[in-house]
C-alpha cells in the first residue's frame, strides 16, 4: 500500500484527509455511545430485576392477619358482652387495616411490575449488546483503513474534536499544511485550557467573596444583636 507523508500534503489533500478522519471518527464515536448507553442499561435494569419485594409481600401478609384476629376478637367480644351483630362494630377499627393493606398491595403490585418490565428489558439490550459491539469494531477498522496510508498522524489526535477542529482551520483558510494546522490546534488546546483555568478560578474567588461576606453579615449581625442586648438591660 502506497504510504502519503502527512507533512507533504498539499492543502486540498488535507482537507480531504480531515474530512474522511473527522467522519469516520465521528461513526466510531456514536457507536462507542451506543455501546455504553447498552451497558449502563443493562446495568440498571439488572439492578431493577432484583428488587426485593418478599418485604412488601411479607409485611401486606402481616397486616392481613393482623386485620383477621383482630377482626375475630372485635367480633367475639361485641357478641359475647353486648350480643349485638358481629359485622357493624368491626368495621370501624379494620378502617386502618384495610388502607394499610391496600397500600401495602399496590406497592406490591408496583414493584412485580418493575421487575417484569427490568427483566424485559434486560433480555432485550443484552440481545443489542453484541450487534453494538460489532458495529463498534467495524467503525473502528474503518477509521484505521483511513489514516493508514498516512504516516505521521499522531494517536493523541484519535478523538473526534481534534479532526474535526482541525479540518475547520483548513477550511477556513487559516492553515495551509499539517504543520500550520497543527501549531493552530496545540495554540487552540492551550488557550481553551488556560480558559478553563482561569474560569474555574473566577469561580473559586467568587465562592471565596460570598463566604467573606457572609462572615461579615454574620459577624455585623451578631455585633448588633449584643447591641441591642446590652442596651435592654
Amino acid at each position: 500500500m502506497e504510504k502519503y507523508d502527512i507533512s507533504k500534503l498539499t492543502r486540498d489533500q488535507l482537507l480531504i484527509f480531515l474530512s474522511n478522519t473527522k467522519d469516520s471518527m465521528v461513526e466510531y464515536t456514536r457507536c462507542c455511545e451506543r455501546v455504553e448507553n447498552c451497558k449502563r442499561s443493562i446495568e440498571e435494569n439488572a439492578k431493577k430485576s432484583n428488587t426485593n419485594v418478599g418485604g412488601w409481600i411479607a409485611a401486606l401478609c402481616v397486616v392481613v392477619v393482623l386485620g383477621i384476629f383482630i377482626a375475630i376478637g372485635i367480633m367475639r367480644g361485641e357478641t359475647i358482652i353486648e350480643g349485638s351483630s358481629p359485622n357493624a362494630p368491626v368495621l370501624g377499627p379494620l378502617i386502618p387495616f384495610g388502607i394499610i393493606g391496600f397500600i401495602l398491595f399496590i406497592m406490591v403490585n408496583v414493584n412485580v411490575n418493575i421487575r417484569k418490565e427490568a427483566r424485559n428489558n434486560l433480555q432485550k439490550y443484552k440481545a443489542q449488546l453484541p450487534d453494538l459491539q460489532k458495529k463498534e469494531d467495524k467503525s473502528f477498522d474503518k477509521f484505521l483503513t483511513v489514516i493508514e496510508p498516512y504516516d505521521k498522524f499522531p494517536g493523541k489526535y484519535w478523538y473526534e474534536y481534534a479532526p474535526t477542529k482541525m479540518f475547520e482551520f483548513v477550511d477556513d483558510k487559516l492553515a495551509e499544511n499539517w504543520k500550520e494546522v497543527v501549531a493552530l490546534y496545540e495554540e487552540h488546546l492551550h488557550r481553551k485550557k488556560m480558559e478553563d483555568n482561569a474560569r474555574q478560578t473566577l469561580e473559586e474567588m467568587k465562592n471565596q467573596s460570598n463566604d467573606i461576606r457572609d462572615a461579615k453579615n454574620a459577624a455585623r449581625f451578631a455585633a448588633i444583636t449584643g447591641l441591642a442586648a446590652a442596651l435592654r438591660r
